[in-house]
């Protein structure tokens, strides 16, 4: 019997998106002193602190570190009254530091998992809240600095079509794994290594980036158009 939760495993992302999408607006509309961001990711990191295992993935207040760190980095720069930060910002050369060393950092840590010398927990406690701040601070580069070779590549058309129907692959790719792996090739199961997997790969990218295609063209978009009509 196949384990049909693998289906669905991925997307504990969504309920924290969503308590995100329902907390947000009115704390910081309210109760949210602009300039005090930074105190809820400092709460958030420690409350991941003291936190279950098992929680981490599925809360707001644990697992939502990067939605916050990205929220404070963009705050922190919203104002005239921090022209040094947004200048320290808008440097190239920090800018492409600070991806060469991202671009290391996931490297390295891949490697580690890969052979078994990091777990899962150290991982969600350890290395993702110094990431999510480095990545939330690269976007903030790229938002506010000069273009130049680095944001020239990410903005190359097929990468821009590739984010474009980004959240159709996040949801997709694992159905589009199990039904490439299980039901249309497990007869591929004695073919040489080296045969098998590339045409397995391309068909698992092929089938996901076609259903996030359909589903961005068919579901979101509509929706997107609404969103315009209602404001």
């Amino acid at each position: 019997m196949w384990e049909y939760e693998e289906l669905t495993q991925h997307l504990w992302s969504l309920p924290v998106e969503e308590q995100f999408y329902l907390i947000w607006p009115p704390l910081y509309a309210s109760a949210l002193p602009r300039r005090r961001a930074e105190a809820l990711v400092v709460g958030v990191l420690v409350r991941r602190g003291f936190a279950a295992d098992g929680s981490l993935r599925f809360r707001l207040d644990t697992r939502g570190l990067g939605i916050l760190l990205g929220c404070a980095v963009s705050l922190s720069i919203e104002g005239a009254d921090r022209p040094r930060l947004a200048a320290l910002l808008g440097r190239p050369g920090l800018r492409r530091a600070l991806a060469a060393l991202l671009a290391a950092s996931l490297a390295w840590v891949s490697w580690l998992a890969t052979r078994g010398r990091i777990g899962e927990v150290t991982v969600d406690r350890y290395v993702i809240p110094p990431l999510d701040l480095g990545f939330a601070l690269l976007v903030a580069m790229l938002w506010r600095g000069p273009p130049d070779g680095l944001a020239r590549a990410l903005s190359w058309r097929p990468l821009a079509a590739l984010g474009t129907i980004s959240y159709g692959l996040y949801l997709y790719h694992m159905a589009a794994r199990l039904l490439i792996w299980r039901v249309l090739t497990p007869g591929m199961e004695g073919w040489p290594r080296l045969a098998k997997y590339p045409l397995r790969l391309a068909l698992y990218l092929g089938l996901t980036a076609a259903t996030a295609a359909a589903s961005y063209a068919l579901v979101e978009r509509p929706f997107l158009r609404l969103k315009e009509r209602l404001r």
